[in-house]
């Protein structure tokens, strides 16, 4: 009876976690299509979102401690992907520049994904699992990204590499924050060991 009524409160928390989730991710989508919308770069915001959201999902990265600070994060880097997906898909002259920042960008996720963080830490086989994902997922989107630049389809590019940048700036400083939390366990396992 005991074991029933666990399994059944697991679901439940399950099912909580899931419409919880849910409406994180249609209030996301809601509030990426409203501004592209809004700033006329709609069709560019639903190719960012996507391109984005499909990497960070395996990639990993920074994970805000408190909801807030999460959504503030987002929103800034939102604006700021949105504003600049608008003005340098304008400003071809700068396009083999965004060509050559975003392959180091991907270089650099192709070797440091997945990064995990201190809510979501994952086992041996969940890291090769990953890594394989974000890879392929990654190598997707740069033959899109190749393609859309060698044919000037340039609110695909641009908005490929403004999703590839932020994944980019997301693993870096996920590195570095579990790097933070590694030090921090380290420090206190010692402490705990009577080492200091």
């Amino acid at each position: 009876m005991s074991g029933n009524e666990m399994s059944k409160e697991e679901r439940d928390e399950i099912v909580q976690y899931g419409l919880e989730r849910g409406k994180v991710i249609v209030a996301t989508m809601g509030i990426t299509f409203f501004l592209g919308y809004i700033g006329g770069v709609f069709f560019q915001s639903i190719i960012f979102y996507i391109s984005l959201n499909e990497l960070r999902r395996f990639a990993g990265g920074y994970h805000a401690k408190t909801e807030r600070r999460c959504f503030l994060i987002s929103f800034c880097l939102l604006v700021f992907s949105l504003v600049f997906i608008k003005y340098i898909g304008q400003w071809e002259e700068s396009h083999v520049a965004l060509f050559i920042v975003t392959f180091f960008q991907s270089v650099l996720i192709f070797f440091l994904a997945p990064v995990e963080n201190e809510n979501k830490l994952l086992d041996e086989e969940e890291q090769v699992r990953f890594r394989k994902k974000a890879r392929q997922i990654l190598i997707g989107e740069w033959i899109l990204l190749t393609f859309s630049f060698s044919l000037r389809v340039s609110f695909i590019f641009v908005s490929i590499a403004a999703a590839i940048q932020i994944a980019s700036l997301g693993v870096l400083w996920g590195q570095v924050q579990k790097r933070k939390f590694e030090k921090d366990l380290d420090g206190s396992v010692q402490a705990k060991d009577g080492k200091w």
